[in-house]
């Protein structure tokens, strides 16, 4: 029986490296792939559920806290009130919302290549086209602001970029970010800038800071990254202006994210302490990778404090994945990304305790 459906859902092949279980293909030991923080979740944060009135539990999750706070941990950068606040379950979810309120069929996104690929997947299952500005190899996959600014024109609906960038970790300047959103506006097309892994750069660098001053930019946040809250699902997004916040209102859920998510979210914002230990340890394990000699693996553009990097072997027909795979290790293929071949991989340094094995992992690879 034929089922009628959305077309773009039944031919599009979605692409995602998330899976329901991430060890059931083989099982790999250590974890050079989820973008999760590699650092255990503060116990004291557990007491958030010590005293939980289980009476919550019974009712919707009304928790105006969460946004209160949110809004005073952003309250150097920006100064947007509540009602420019979303919550959701994670940056993911964001970037749904934002596809339902940008796009419809036919339109046109224009972004990078490579990017986080599920966004891609979700613009493209929108019915959007996605207009994707390679981020060139022989520059050490840099992102070029000028070229990107001559492939936006009026045929675009929507920006996406992701910043830092997944896969390659690096972090795009808040100047440029603020070039493209002014070029955008005077289209009047809306720009996302998904900073799922913000909490690895500076706040300065957010484009938060831009939302006084324009009013096409929606910024997505999620906990998932370096605050430790993955299995939370709960993130949030920040809009610029009235006009986007009365229509985010429409296609968002107040009601969505657990109270339990909620309480835990509102726990690491009083716990920056935590988030800075993070930054100082993915530094100094991303240190220690990148300053081993390599001879045939290269390391793009990257950000010093963010946790991911496009790791590539300069043979193209090496499968690299599949190389480290062989000593125990899971990343994640560059065949997963657009613009990628099996030869690169996004690669999340690893806890510290994995650290010297990985590295002779690596060293072996590199040698052959």
């Amino acid at each position: 029986m034929q089922i009628k459906m959305n077309d773009y859902v039944a031919l599009e092949n979605k692409q995602t490296y998330i899976t329901e279980n991430p060890l059931a293909e083989v099982q790999l030991l250590i974890d050079c792939g989820e973008g999760i923080n590699i650092l255990q979740i503060p116990p004291h944060w557990l007491e958030t559920f010590a005293d939980l009135d289980l009476e919550r539990i019974r009712t919707y999750p009304h928790t105006p806290k969460l946004k209160a706070e949110l809004v005073k941990y952003w309250r150097d950068c920006t100064a947007v009130n509540q009602t420019n606040v979303f919550i959701t379950e994670g940056s993911m979810d964001g970037i749904r919302i934002a596809c339902r309120l940008f796009l419809e069929r036919g339109d046109r996104v224009l972004g990078n290549i490579p990017t986080f690929n599920a966004a891609e997947s979700e613009i493209k299952l929108s019915g959007a086209l996605y207009d994707g500005v390679l981020l060139a190899a022989e520059n050490n996959y840099v992102f070029n602001c000028d070229v990107f600014l001559q492939r936006l024109d009026s045929r675009h609906k929507m920006v996406f970029i992701d910043n830092p960038n997944n896969p390659t970790g690096q972090v795009i300047p808040l100047d440029q970010i603020r070039r493209i959103a002014a070029a955008a506006a005077r289209l009047g097309i809306g720009v996302v800038i998904d900073e799922a892994y913000g909490d690895y750069m500076a706040m300065e660098n957010s484009a938060i800071n831009l939302l006084d001053s324009f009013e096409n930019i929606v910024v997505l946040r999620t906990f998932s990254k370096g605050f430790g809250l993955a299995g939370m699902r709960i993130g949030y997004l920040f809009a610029s202006g009235s006009e986007l916040a009365q229509s985010l209102s429409k296609v968002t859920d107040a009601y969505s994210v657990c109270v339990f998510s909620r309480l835990m979210a509102q726990a690491a914002l009083g716990d920056l302490d935590f988030l800075q230990q993070v930054n100082e340890k993915a530094k100094e394990l991303k240190d220690r990778l990148r300053a081993e000699p390599w001879q045939n693996l290269t390391i793009s553009a990257t950000g010093e404090n963010v946790p991911i990097m496009l790791l590539s072997h300069r043979d193209s027909a090496v499968d690299l994945a599949a190389a480290l795979a062989e000593r125990g290790i899971k990343a994640i293929s560059g065949k997963e990304f657009s613009g990628l071949g099996k030869n690169s991989v996004r690669f999340r340094i690893p806890q510290e305790k994995d650290l010297a094995e990985v590295i002779d992992g690596l060293q072996e690879v590199d040698g052959e």
